[in-house]
């Protein structure tokens, strides 16, 4: 055992640490290059910018990416180089990402043509779902809405080439096509047919779509020429067609309003937001009809006048007993000046309770406008002098009757 254990060291004959280094590397390609008489050959860096790009993505179409291939690799020529041989050298360089993660992932020396690179390519990118999926879109084809007959062939065309491997019968995909379309292009088959569709054979319908869809092109061309010629003239003419706008008649209507009520009144117009009152809604301080009282640009000089005209406007009542009040009410009856008593019958609180009360009579009225006051003035009571008690008025003298003379 341990000379087993010595000889194996001595094989080695090295440290650890080399044993988890690598070494050596030697790219393994999946491909095999056919034999070729060319010993030496150069492809310049413009060249491979000229090939399309794969990146594997679900939305890339893998028969859209072998077409462009194909093509741009007709036109590159390397001298004593095979066009098969050119293809599978190239074809490397036209992958990216995923697609060429893809590519060396496959086993070493796996691809020796280009048709295997070609099935081994769609196999991966073209699954069976994705085929199940492209040949019901294809057995279900239906016309859209406002299409016309050539737009649906072209599209039922372009069905065809996405799936090139869809296998379905060609009478199949002219049944397809027939049960698809809408009822007047039908009938419009019908009728081109002479009414024996179903007795032509698939070759023969075939050729009827297209001979169709060439009419259907044809006049859609001619009708789109017609319609721009028919514009042109008519701009030559100096015809313009101008199409209505919501905007500019909702502004031409509402500055015909403003106008309007700018006739009426005869005054400026009101700010935005503002509407005028009516006749009998007066500005109470300048007696203007365009504008409440509130807004009145002299309210800040009376405010206690507007306080009591708004708190009016709102159902405000003023008390129904107030002696003081300049307005009659219930409580003038009992106001100072109206009282018969005599100086001398009033004790001192009374006549200092009267004072009181007479100076709160005479307190200062809020500041109203001038014509206001004037009519609040003539509706105050007047203060009166007290009249003298019964006593104390002189009685009238009276002449001397005959008896008293005698």
């Amino acid at each position: 055992m341990g000379d087993q254990t010595g000889a194996i060291g001595g094989e080695q004959g090295s440290p650890l640490v080399e044993c988890f280094i690598p070494n050596e590397y030697e790219s393994t390609s999946c491909i095999v290059m056919p034999t070729v008489r060319a010993n030496q050959y150069e492809i310049r860096p413009g060249t491979l910018q000229m090939l399309p790009s794969f990146y594997g993505k679900p939305n890339e179409d893998p028969y859209d990416n072998l077409n462009q291939f194909m093509e741009t690799s007709k036109i590159i020529c390397i001298r004593d180089f095979d066009k098969d041989a050119l293809k599978l050298l190239l074809f490397p360089f036209s992958l990216k990402d995923k697609a060429k993660q893809w590519l060396n992932s496959l086993p070493a020396n796996s691809i020796t043509s280009w048709t295997q690179m070609c099935e081994e390519f769609l196999k991966k990118y073209f699954s069976i779902g994705k085929t199940t999926l492209h040949r019901q879109e294809i057995t279900g084809f239906t016309q859209h809405d406002g299409e016309q007959f050539h737009e649906s062939w072209e599209r039922f065309n372009d069905l065809l080439r996405t799936c090139p491997h869809h296998a379905i019968p060609k009478w199949q995909l002219v049944q397809s096509f027939y049960q698809g379309l809408m009822e007047p292009h039908r009938q419009l088959v019908d009728s081109s047919s002479g009414g024996t569709f179903l007795h032509k054979n698939v070759n023969d319908a075939w050729k009827l779509f297209e001979n169709l869809s060439e009419n259907s092109q044809h006049r859609a061309s001619s009708l789109r020429h017609s319609r721009g010629a028919a514009s042109s003239s008519s701009k030559q003419r100096g015809v313009y067609e101008v199409q209505p706008s919501n905007d500019l008649t909702h502004q031409v209507a509402a500055l015909t309003k403003t106008l309007k009520e700018l006739i009426t009144s005869g005054q400026h117009p009101l700010p935005v937001g503002h509407h005028p009152p009516t006749f009998q809604e007066v500005c109470g301080i300048c007696a203007s009809p365009m504008h409440y009282i509130t807004d009145c640009p002299s309210a800040s000089q009376y405010p206690e006048f507007v306080q009591e005209q708004v708190s009016a406007a709102q159902g405000f009542s003023r008390p129904s007993y107030d002696p003081f009040s300049p307005t009659y009410n219930a409580g003038w009856k009992d106001h100072p000046n109206f009282s018969w008593r005599t100086q001398n019958q009033g004790s001192p609180s009374s006549l200092q309770q009267r004072s009181h009360n007479l100076s709160g009579f005479n307190q200062p009225k809020p500041n109203y406008p001038s014509k206001f006051n004037q009519m609040a003035s003539q509706r105050a009571p007047q203060p009166f002098q007290q009249a003298p008690p019964p006593s104390q008025v002189p009685q009238p003298q009276r002449s001397p009757n005959f008896d008293e003379t005698m």
